[in-house]
């Protein structure tokens, strides 16, 4: 697969004010680590799009990051035209809607663990996917 991959999104810092960080083409694994650490204890957005993404297959891979829960989607265009999205499962979820940046999600979608986002953005890196065993 080939990749041009872009890293971008914005975080809230403690004091409230936004930080916009700018974009990072192609990083290396110690930029991703080093950016999804902002992101662990802030309020956030963080995304990685893949620009060379062919027309079917995953495109973009997205982080919502709250209060110390966090929802991970990826979005990707299957062979009919659709386009779907993958996320992180909540074994342990009470059920029912959760708020994340203000709007209600599957609660079974938002995560209290951050070792699986860093795996599914490490993952992404290197091969431009995140397997189904980690996002369904």
């Amino acid at each position: 697969m080939n990749k041009d991959i872009v890293l971008g999104g914005y975080f809230f810092s403690p004091s409230g004010d936004r930080e916009q960080l700018k974009p990072l083409k192609n990083p290396s694994e110690d930029d991703l680590l080093q950016v999804l650490e902002l992101f662990r204890d802030n309020v956030g957005v963080l995304g990685m799009k893949n620009n060379a993404c062919d027309d079917i297959g995953p495109e973009e891979l997205s982080l919502y990051t709250e209060s110390g829960r966090y929802m991970l989607l990826l979005g990707e265009n299957d062979c009919d035209g659709e386009y779907n999205v993958r996320t992180l499962h909540n074994l342990n979820s009470p059920g029912g809607l959760q708020l994340m940046h203000g709007e209600p999600y599957g609660a079974s979608t938002i995560v209290d663990d951050f070792d699986p986002v860093i795996t599914a953005f490490r993952e992404y890196l290197a091969t431009g996917n995140v397997s189904t065993d980690l996002l369904y």
